[in-house]
């Protein structure tokens, strides 16, 4: 016992000395002796481990010789002050059933220290994660597991899913849920050691862009969610294949949300969601298209009479995707604004377009035919109504008329006031339709079909009152004839160093007339260095080439204009010319098992066939003989390729000389 105490508190804590006669009766001085010896052992043990740690009571015969019994019980208490001192120590292992005389074996006791490990484990879901905690220490220690869940700690439950294997906590089938920080103790009769082990559950990055609609109207409102089966590290969304900018119209609400506050035509298109986290990456897309609808009037005007000065408000709202433009027309002419006049355009709330027009102090001469017509992307429709003003006849002055011979004119007379009894258009005192070419309208239009030069002249709209007032207004109609070019084409059997010449007539069309020339849609200029433009007369124009080469083979165009049309013709010029070289082959040199390719590539007219041959033998695509030599060998655009060079080939160290050649026209 002393010399275990000694181990413990150090030498100089353990002062006593009990010195016991062998195999003789003690007397009172030796038994004295002893006594003042554990007594001052009790007293020591009192100063250091305190009152309550000292159980024992050893009872002295005052005045008396000891005998063995006496001794006896002083060791009996001396015994179970050391297998008390063994039970605070943690000396489990000392042998306390041994006779008091016999010493205890030495021990090398050591507290448990745990072998550093990664602090953090990441594992998929679905695998067996293994925790490690591998400690040394003497007695071996033993291994407890806590999860720490907001600090409070859980044993771990080792009948169901979580075992432990020499200190190796092993969790099968890991799921998010076991994702943690678990705390593992080792401990010994020494004392204890733990460690921290943060588990990371890796889930598959699944990635799914969800919206609240795939086809979306011109003006609505549309958000994406980028959703995700894990946290994400960073999100990048992209349109078309490039990265989505936020503005005013386009704006990411968060790192997954993304919302388009009025959609339009640009917004239509394939969205994606690129999310990454530490160990891999994901994405999904989904596609955006614009519903597209004709456009359909929700509210008009109708037919309105009105006295001079007053305020008149007209308007016209559609819906439409996209979302349709309003504009307006007085007598089949642009509205044009003015101080009274006023304009203007909102989308309402519903998603449709109100367009109005505000005409403040209404005037007689503010009378006549409104139109309204609503056009997007898909179509249009159109709306009118006369506003009529009380007062005498009056026409709006006319612009002149302008058309193509062949054509259909049309003449609107701009009448306003009210009432207006009678309205029509003549020429030369006679009233219109007088042909059976000409026609009116209940509201008065004059259409004369099929224009002829004979239709030029001078019209003049009249209206005319109740009360003998009248208004007329003149207008010049003048017809033109668009220009018509006569055939024209190259020699079939052009060849290199040849010349070649075409002509451009235009066989009718008023003047002036303009000629160009065109060559695959790009203009010939006069003073092109290898083709002449040569202007014969203000109507016939010559395309010359004095020495003909492969190329100049292409499309050209001759193109006549003038005040009243456009029109062209086209000619394609085709020069044979011999196959010519762009790429030859050059000797390759390639390792057993490799690919083989030989570049060949030949220009000429007609297209050139290009052939392949080894030695005298012709290859062919489908070969069978040279197959012996080769593997999957492929001719395409002059292009050789053999895969797979067999051994019969590199290992005899033989040349290979390829011949190439490419057949002229026939």
């Amino acid at each position: 016992m002393r010399k275990d105490m000694s181990k413990i508190w150090g030498a100089s804590m353990a002062p006593w000395a009990i010195l016991m006669p062998k195999n003789q009766v003690c007397n009172v001085n030796s038994f004295r002796d002893i006594i003042k010896n554990v007594l001052r052992m009790r007293k020591d043990m009192a100063k250091i481990w305190g009152a309550s740690m000292i159980p024992w009571v050893i009872h002295i015969p005052k005045n008396q010789i000891c005998n063995v019994n006496s001794i006896r019980d002083i060791m009996k208490n001396v015994l179970r002050m050391r297998k008390d001192m063994a039970k605070i120590w943690g000396c489990f292992h000392d042998p306390m059933g041994h006779p008091y005389t016999q010493e205890p074996k030495p021990t090398n006791n050591q507290l448990p220290r745990v072998i550093q490990e990664p602090s953090v484990w990441e594992v998929w879901e679905g695998k067996t994660a293994r925790l490690p905690c591998v400690a040394h220490g003497h007695p071996s220690p033993q291994y407890y597991w806590y999860r720490d869940t907001g600090g409070q700690l859980t044993l771990m439950d080792t009948v169901r899913k979580f075992t432990v294997v020499d200190g190796t906590l092993v969790i099968h089938k890991v799921s998010v849920a076991d994702s943690g920080k678990y705390i593992c103790f080792a401990n010994n009769s020494v004392g204890e050691d733990k460690v921290d082990r943060l588990l990371r559950i890796r889930v598959p990055l699944k990635v799914e862009v969800v919206t609240t609609k795939r086809v979306v109207r011109s003006g609505e409102e549309v958000s994406l969610n980028c959703s995700m089966s894990t946290a994400p590290k960073s999100v990048v969304w992209v349109k078309d294949q490039r990265r989505i900018v936020p503005d005013h119209r386009i704006r990411r609400v968060s790192q997954t949300h993304l919302k388009i506050l009025v959609f339009q035509r640009e917004d239509s298109g394939i969205y994606q969601c690129y999310v990454y986290n530490d160990w891999e990456s994901s994405q999904a897309h989904v596609q955006l298209d614009l519903k597209e609808e004709m456009p359909t009037f929700i509210r008009i005007f109708p037919d309105q009479i009105h006295m001079p000065g007053q305020l008149v408000s007209l308007h016209c709202s559609a819906s439409g995707s996209p979302l349709p433009q309003i504009s307006w027309t007085l007598d089949g002419e642009q509205l044009s604004e003015s101080r009274r006049v006023k304009t203007g355009d909102y989308v309402h709330l519903d998603g449709s377009v109100v367009s109005y027009v505000n005409i403040t102090d209404l005037a007689v001469s503010d009378g006549g035919l409104y139109g309204c017509e609503a056009r997007n992307d898909v179509g249009a429709v159109s709306h009118s109504a006369r506003i009529d003003v009380f007062g005498p006849p009056f026409i709006r002055p006319m612009g002149n008329l302008t058309v193509v011979a062949g054509t259909t004119v049309t003449i609107r007379c701009p009448v306003s006031g009210y009432p207006i009894d009678r309205t029509y258009v003549e020429k030369s005192g006679s009233k219109l339709p007088y042909g059976d070419r000409q026609s009116i309208d209940q509201r008065g239009i004059v259409r004369i079909h099929n224009v002829r030069k004979e239709d030029e002249g001078i019209y003049r709209c009249v209206a005319t009152n109740g009360r003998g007032e009248k208004a007329e207004r003149p207008l010049v109609l003048k017809v033109v004839t668009a220009p018509m070019i006569s055939p024209f084409s190259f020699s079939e059997n052009l060849e290199e160093g040849m010349r070649s010449s075409i002509i451009c007539s235009v066989i009718a069309g008023d003047p002036p007339i303009s000629l160009t020339w065109y060559r695959n849609g790009r203009l010939l200029k006069e003073t092109s260095p290898d083709i002449q433009i040569v202007p014969i007369t203000d109507f016939v124009s010559s395309l010359i080439i004095n020495h003909v080469s492969r190329h100049h083979s292409g499309n050209y165009t001759c193109f006549a204009s003038n005040n009243a049309a456009a029109t062209n013709y086209t000619a394609t010029m085709v020069v044979k010319a011999p196959p010519v070289w762009v790429i030859k082959p050059s000797d390759q040199s390639a390792l057993e098992g490799t690919s083989v390719t030989f570049d060949c590539q030949a220009e000429g007219q007609p297209r050139p066939v290009v052939r392949w041959k080894f030695g005298k033998v012709r290859i062919a695509i489908n070969c069978r003989d040279l197959c012996v030599l080769f593997s999957n060998p492929t001719q395409r655009n002059g292009l050789l390729r053999y895969d797979h060079l067999f051994s019969v080939i590199t290992n005899q160290k033989k040349f290979l000389k390829y011949m190439w050649s490419a057949s002229k026209w026939s």
